[in-house]
């Protein structure tokens, strides 16, 4: 059996927050954030947090560049 890894992936946590963001844009928890009545706010956060997601996969990806031994 492999040794647990201290972090997860950047492909996994790619995979996570495309699924977040599936979830949130596409699905229908869509119509919970996207009325009228609920105000610009709640849009503008989750929008914010997508771009959060974003750049969490970004700053993963560039991590594991930077671990990765040189061939």
């Amino acid at each position: 059996m492999g040794a647990l890894r201290e972090r997860n992936s950047a492909a996994e946590i790619s995979t996570i927050a495309l699924g977040i963001g599936v979830l949130f844009l596409v699905t229908p928890v869509r119509l919970v954030w996207a009325r009228a009545e609920v105000g610009w706010g709640v849009a503008f956060g989750v929008w914010l947090g997508l771009v959060g997601l974003a750049v969490w996969c970004a700053r993963a990806t560039r991590r594991e560049m930077r671990e990765r031994p040189e061939r």
